[in-house]
């Protein structure tokens, strides 16, 4: 956040590219599965379905969950 400000003070426009996804290994994820925000694999096991996209193996956000969305928009507030 603090760096956001010190670009905009400085005349920058600055613009975020965020995607609803998570590697692996990140604090996103754990903090994500903990809460049971990622999609999950068919057949009720309740483990995030992980997929594989341009960053390497991740997990999606479960859009379709109000919980999730809010934890993701809250995360997201951090940055600004």
């Amino acid at each position: 956040a603090g760096m956001v400000r010190r670009l905009h003070d400085l005349g920058f426009a600055v613009t975020l590219w965020v995607t609803p996804f998570a590697e692996l290994p990140s604090e996103a994820y754990a903090e994500g599965a903990a809460a049971g925000h990622w999609l999950t694999k068919s057949g009720g096991s309740g483990e995030p379905a992980v997929v594989r996209w341009w960053q390497g193996d991740g997990v999606l956000l479960n859009v379709s969950d109000s919980g999730a969305r809010a934890w993701f928009k809250q995360r997201m507030q951090r940055l600004v």
